[in-house]
C-alpha cells in the first residue's frame, strides 16, 4: 500500500511552539542580565519563532514539506513548497507517538538530517493510523 502524506495547519503544534517560545522570554525576562541582552535574547528567540511556525506549524516556508510518500524500494520523496522533489530514507531514530510523529530523513546527497513533524491533528485520522503501523513494525 501506498502512503501519501499531506501535513495541514497543526493547531497542537502551533500552540506548543508559542507556549514553550513565551515561556522562554519570560525566563529571560527573570533573570538578571544587561537590557541590552535582554533585548538581544528575545529578538533571537521570536526569530525562532517565527521560522519554526513557518516551516512546521503553518508550512509556509519554502522549506517546508507540504507532500511526502513512501516508494517500492522503502525509499521516501519529500515535496517541498519550492516544488523540489527530495529523495530520502526514513532514519530510524524516528519518533511515534500518540500525538506526535518525527520522521527523520537522510536526504540523498546531503550531510544533514531533515526532520518532519506530524501532530495528530494534522492528518487524516486513516492515513495516521497507516503511518504508525508502518513506523512501529519498521522498528
Amino acid at each position: 500500500m501506498k502512503i501519501v502524506i499531506k501535513p495541514q495547519l497543526s493547531k497542537y503544534l502551533v500552540i506548543f511552539l508559542c507556549t514553550t517560545h513565551l515561556g522562554a522570554i519570560c525566563c529571560i525576562l527573570l533573570l538578571n542580565f544587561p537590557i541590552w541582552l535582554i533585548i538581544f535574547l528575545i529578538i533571537l528567540i521570536s526569530y525562532s519563532l517565527h521560522a519554526t511556525l513557518q516551516r512546521y506549524g503553518v508550512l509556509k516556508s519554502s522549506k517546508a514539506i507540504i507532500k511526502l510518500w513512501k516508494e517500492k524500494d522503502n525509499s521516501w520523496r519529500l515535496l517541498n513548497n519550492e516544488n523540489r522533489i527530495l529523495n530520502a530514507h526514513l532514519r530510524l531514530d524516528s519518533f511515534v507517538s500518540r500525538y506526535l510523529i518525527i520522521l527523520n530523513f537522510d536526504i540523498a546527497k546531503k550531510f544533514f538530517t531533515l526532520p518532519v513533524l506530524l501532530c495528530s491533528d494534522s492528518l487524516d485520522k486513516e492515513i495516521l493510523r497507516h503511518l504508525r503501523v508502518l513506523l512501529t513494525v519498521r522498528n
